[in-house]
């Protein structure tokens, strides 16, 4: 099955190989005692929304993935006796991951690939689904954003950028929705960056990608 972690250990602790199958996966990361595999990075990728930005280059986007992964397993550790998982919830997010990656055949492929059912893919998914049900819950981010803001935005960010690739700009009433959801994203993934930091602090993190 999937989850050979304890195995996979032994192979890093003592060299010894015990099948074809356990070599192929590798520990990149430990948070506390969970263990992050490389098989878990890349099943983020496929299942998960999870894209490459054009800056990143491979190592770059898999380092970022991988701190999510981390950020997911901390959240887990601090809020799990707080938060529990419904069968609706798993289905939601499999329904999710079935749109990501096209049907429900290829996901059963995807599966098979790495040797697993669907216990296996809920053990896998429980800590993106306590991870957001705490970010919900527990961080109920009300941002305001003043039309002056937005105004300042149109002017310096968004007529600039327009103009150096000779597009015609939308007017403010027409573009302002859209500043407003940027400026509120950007405040929220701030205060979300600055509180998982601080959770960061009391646990051990030893990466190894």
């Amino acid at each position: 099955m999937y989850f050979k972690k304890v195995f996979i250990f032994i192979i890093l602790l003592t060299g010894f190989v015990f099948s074809s199958e356990i070599l192929l996966d590798r520990i990149i990361a430990i948070v506390n005692n969970e263990i992050i595999t490389m098989t878990d990075l890349e099943l983020a990728i496929r299942l998960y929304p999870t894209f490459r930005d054009p800056k990143e280059d491979e190592k770059q986007f898999y380092n970022r993935v991988l701190d999510e992964l981390i950020n997911y397993k901390i959240v887990f550790l601090e809020y799990q006796n707080e938060f529990t998982i419904s069968e609706n919830e798993y289905f939601n997010v499999q329904t999710m991951i079935v749109k990501k990656v096209g049907s429900y055949r290829i996901l059963l492929n995807i599966l098979n690939k790495y040797n697993m059912n669907w216990q296996d893919l809920k053990e896998f998914i429980k800590y993106k689904i306590i991870y957001d049900k705490v970010i919900k819950n527990k961080l109920q981010l009300k941002i305001f954003v003043n039309y002056k803001e937005i105004e300042d935005f149109y002017k310096n960010n968004y007529l600039p950028v327009q103009k150096s690739l000779n597009i015609e700009p939308k007017s403010l009433i027409e573009i302002a929705p859209l500043i407003e959801e940027h400026i509120t994203n950007l405040r929220k993934n701030k205060i979300l960056k600055e509180w998982i930091q601080e959770l960061r602090k009391n646990y051990n993190i030893i990466k190894k990608f």
